[in-house]
C-alpha cells in the first residue's frame, strides 16, 4: 500500500489531521505494454503491491499515485505473482512517469520515462524514439509528406540502437507519412505508415517493437500524458528459392505481387515486402502452372517459397524464416535447407563436427546457435556416398548474423549438378 493510500485510510478513521496532508505528493506512474511476443497482458507492481492490472499489448494504462522517493517497480503477467524485469527507481515529487515494458519472452526489459517535457511551441510538435526492437538493430525514422520519396529526406532520429532513447526532435505539427528503415539504408524499409498526425504543441515518444520474423517492426505513438496509437505492421516479407533440377525458370506471384519472374534455378531471390494475410500463390515452372496452397503470411513474418524437384513434377514448400538475431553474445545462427532432387534422405549440418541441425528433403532445419569466429569447418552429410555433400574450411561466421546453408540442384551427377551455398540472411 502506498503512503497516499495509507493516509487516506487513516483520515477516514479520523486518525490524521488535515495539516498532515503536506506530506502527500502528486507523483503518478502508468504502464505501457509494448512487448512483442508472449506477454499479452501485464500488471504493474510498486514495492511488491499490484497497482495497475490488465494492460494489453499496444495499450497504456491510466495513472496511479505513488509516493515520492525510492521504489521498486516490476511487471508480471496478469494473474501471476511472478515479478519480471524489476528495477529500483527514484520518483520526484509532483511528477508523472511512464514505465514502458518491451521485448519478448527471455528478453523483457523496462524503461522509466519522465513525463515532464515542456510542450512544443504553437504549430510545432516534439518527437523522440525508443528502440525496443532488439532484433531489428539500429534504425532511422523519417517523417515526410505522403508522396515524397526517401532519397533526399533526412531522418528525425538516426542510428538509434536497440534499447536506446533518442533526443527529442522538433517538427511542424501536421500529418505525415512515417517510415522506419535500417540505419543508413533508406531502401531497407521496416515499417511504412501512411498517416501519422502530430498536433500542435504535442510531445510524444515513438516506441518501436519487434515482430515474429525479426526484421520488420511495429510502433506505438505515446503522447506525453495522453493516449497511445498503435501501428501494427501490415506487411510480411517473402522470397523465392528456385531449386528445380536442370535449371528451369520459376515465376511466383503472391496476392498480385510478383516475387519471381523467370528466376533461373538454382537461385535464391531477395526478400520482398507484401501485404500480409492469406494470399493466393501462383507458381509456374518453365511456363507451366503448379498447384499450390494459399500463403498464410501473418503480419511481421518472413517466409521462403521453395520451388524444388524436377520440371516434370515440381514441388512447392513454404516455410517460415526465423531472422531474429542470436541471443547469446558472440554467436551466430544457422540452419540447413535440403532441396537436392534425387536425394530423398535426411541431411545433417555440422560445424566443428558438432551437429547443428537435420533436414529431410524439402525441409529446413530449426536454427541453431554457433560461436562466431573464423577458422571453423562446416560439413553437410547424408548416408548415400559420398557422405560429405558440402564442405567449407576456414569458415568465418560473423557475430550477430543469421545464415542458411542451401543444398540445391540434383544428385544426378553430384560433382556437377549439386549446388550448395552458405547464405548470410542478415
Amino acid at each position: 500500500m502506498t503512503m497516499r493510500a495509507l493516509l487516506a485510510l487513516l483520515l477516514s478513521f479520523g486518525l490524521v489531521a488535515c495539516g498532515d496532508f503536506g506530506s502527500l505528493s502528486d507523483t503518478r506512474v502508468r504502464l505501457v505494454n509494448a512487448t512483442s511476443d508472449g506477454y499479452e497482458s501485464l500488471d504493474l507492481y510498486v514495492d511488491g503491491d499490484r497497482e495497475i492490472t490488465g494492460v494489453a499489448v499496444d495499450r497504456v494504462s491510466g495513472y496511479t499515485g505513488v509516493d515520492a522517493g525510492d521504489a521498486s517497480l516490476a511487471v508480471a503477467r496478469t494473474g501471476s505473482s511472478t515479478l519480471l524485469a524489476a528495477s529500483d527507481q527514484t520518483f520526484a515529487r509532483d511528477k508523472d512517469y511512464t514505465l514502458v515494458a518491451y521485448g519478448a519472452v527471455g528478453t523483457l526489459r523496462t524503461v522509466l520515462l519522465t513525463d515532464d517535457e515542456k510542450d512544443a511551441d504553437r504549430g510545432k510538435a516534439r518527437l523522440r524514439l525508443l528502440n525496443g526492437a532488439r532484433d531489428a538493430g539500429a534504425i532511422d525514422v523519417y517523417l515526410t509528406s505522403p508522396g515524397d520519396p526517401l532519397d533526399d529526406a533526412s531522418p528525425v532520429a538516426a542510428n538509434v540502437a536497440p534499447e536506446a532513447l533518442s533526443d527529442y526532435s522538433t517538427v511542424n505539427s501536421g500529418d505525415y507519412r512515417l517510415r522506419i528503415t535500417a540505419a543508413g539504408d533508406r531502401a531497407d524499409v521496416r515499417l511504412d505508415v501512411p498517416l501519422v498526425r502530430l498536433a500542435s504543441r504535442q510531445v510524444s515518444t515513438l516506441i518501436v517493437s519487434g515482430t515474429p520474423g525479426g526484421v520488420l517492426v511495429d510502433a506505438a505513438l505515446v503522447e506525453q500524458g495522453g493516449p497511445l496509437t498503435a501501428f501494427v505492421n501490415p506487411q510480411a516479407r517473402v522470397r523465392v528459392v528456385a531449386a528445380i533440377a536442370g535449371g528451369a525458370r520459376v515465376d511466383v506471384d503472391a496476392g498480385g505481387t510478383a516475387l519471381a519472374a523467370g528466376q533461373v534455378s538454382p537461385q535464391i531471390g531477395p526478400y520482398a515486402r507484401l501485404a500480409a494475410g492469406r494470399l493466393p500463390l501462383a507458381v509456374r515452372v518453365d511456363g507451366r502452372p503448379v498447384a499450390v496452397p494459399l500463403l498464410d503470411a501473418a503480419p511481421g513474418t518472413d517466409f521462403s517459397v521453395l520451388v524444388h524437384g524436377r520440371a516434370a513434377a515440381p514441388l512447392v514448400t513454404v516455410f517460415a524464416d526465423d531472422n531474429k538475431l542470436p541471443t547469446a553474445a558472440g554467436s551466430a545462427k544457422l540452419r540447413l535447407v535440403h532441396a537436392v532432387a534425387g536425394l530423398p534422405e535426411t541431411m545433417t549440418l555440422q560445424v566443428g563436427f558438432t551437429n547443428r541441425g537435420t533436414a529431410g528433403y524439402g525441409e529446413a532445419s530449426l536454427p541453431q546457435t554457433q560461436a562466431a569466429g573464423s577458422g571453423q569447418q562446416l560439413q553437410v552429410t547424408s548416408p548415400t556416398p559420398p557422405a560429405v555433400k558440402f564442405a567449407l574450411d576456414d569458415l568465418r561466421l560473423d557475430a550477430g548474423s543469421v545464415y542458411s546453408v542451401f543444398m540445391l540442384g540434383s544428385f544426378d551427377d553430384p560433382a556437377t549438378t549439386l549446388a550448395a551455398t552458405l547464405r548470410k540472411d542478415r
